[in-house]
């Protein structure tokens, strides 16, 4: 739960957040193919949301790729409609925190622009990794540039590095790689999900 979000009123039982868990059956399969492995990195990414706007923004992706959100993500949506429905006055901007703020307006609007900043982020670190795996060094900068014109992005190309570099993508998005089994990293060598198919629907 973000610092900023009062914490609503909302019950739930240790058995059955551990059911909840249990559920997550992608966590038993083990990716072996390009399409299996996006959807492990989405999967992992989504684990770090800790907002209203981010869960619904994250429980909406993952659904329309077809993949089962995790118990964080369930979890956060389940407490804020559970607030809205308890206390019948306040609206679902009020019960998710979304409120309008100066220069920025509503934060759905705010969200949508960031949510497509790190895909391109992503779009970088795929990229690289692919190139990593044939054996030839890419640079960040090298990355972006070629993100930035393989989807159109309205963005400079300096500017993406730089966050890129400030958001310590490639450390988040490592993790998640190591934690693949080795059988299923060997496997990226080749299979490695092209990015810009994944987004080239958003640009």
């Amino acid at each position: 739960m973000a610092k900023n979000e009062k914490k609503p009123v909302f019950s739930i039982s240790r058995e059955a957040v551990r059911s909840l868990e249990l559920e997550e059956t992608w966590l038993d399969k083990r990716p072996k193919d390009a399409r299996e492995i996006s959807r492990f990195m989405h999967v992992e990414m989504a684990k770090l949301v800790d907002s209203s706007l981010d869960a619904i923004q994250s429980f909406t992706q993952l659904i329309k790729n077809g993949i089962t959100p995790p118990s964080n993500v369930l979890l956060i949506l389940a407490e804020r409609f559970a607030d809205y429905l308890e206390r019948e006055t306040i609206s679902l901007d009020e019960a998710f925190c979304l409120k309008k703020k100066q220069r920025v307006g509503h934060p759905i609007k705010h969200q949508k622009a960031q949510q497509k900043r790190k895909h391109l982020l992503y779009a970088i670190w795929c990229l690289r990794k692919q190139n990593q795996n044939k054996g030839v060094a890419l640079s960040i900068e090298d990355a972006a540039g070629e993100i930035i014109n393989r989807l159109g992005a309205d963005v400079e190309q300096e500017m993406l590095k730089t966050e890129y570099i400030r958001a310590k993508t490639q450390d988040i998005l490592d993790g998640a790689y190591n934690a693949l089994p080795d059988e299923v990293k060997a496997s990226m060598v080749q299979n490695v999900p092209d990015p810009c198919d994944e987004l080239k629907t958003d640009y």
